[in-house]
């Protein structure tokens, strides 16, 4: 026999006076994600140099990264040498005010001046990419 609801009213599993689904709007945090109202886990370099450190048999990117948005996310670094990609580098899961210094070989570089460019996704808008012109011996 089921059980009976308030005021002598019974259905079978369904409790009655209530509504067939959930009110509009949301119901947690993660329905707002991607709202304009929230920010998502949004990476920035640390506003410090990119680091190159060439030597002969391989080349090692270092950098300093954020997330300064509001979510725990990863970020995704492209590298590239002389205007073509030539690696990437995902983070950990990072909490929001957290970063990482990482430190990417890129492989044997040719001797001579070239220009080494990482960008981050997703950035924030601002410091989201670190240049610069390095010396290759």
């Amino acid at each position: 026999m089921g059980h009976s609801m308030p005021g002598g009213s019974r259905a079978a599993g369904r409790a009655v006076g209530l509504p067939d689904r959930p009110p509009p709007g949301p119901l947690t945090g993660a329905a707002n994600r991607g709202s304009i109202g929230g920010m998502t886990a949004m990476f920035e370099f640390a506003g410090g140099e990119l680091s190159v450190y060439p030597t002969g048999e391989d080349t090692e990117i270092s950098f300093e990264l954020f997330n300064v948005g509001d979510e725990v996310g990863k970020a995704e670094v492209g590298v590239e040498l002389d205007g073509g990609y030539i690696a990437s580098w995902t983070s950990e899961e990072m909490h929001p005010g957290y970063g990482d210094t990482p430190k990417i070989l890129v492989g044997q570089i040719t001797p001579g001046t070239h220009e080494a460019l990482v960008y981050v996704n997703p950035g924030s808008g601002q410091n989201d990419h670190l240049r610069t012109v390095f010396v290759a011996e």
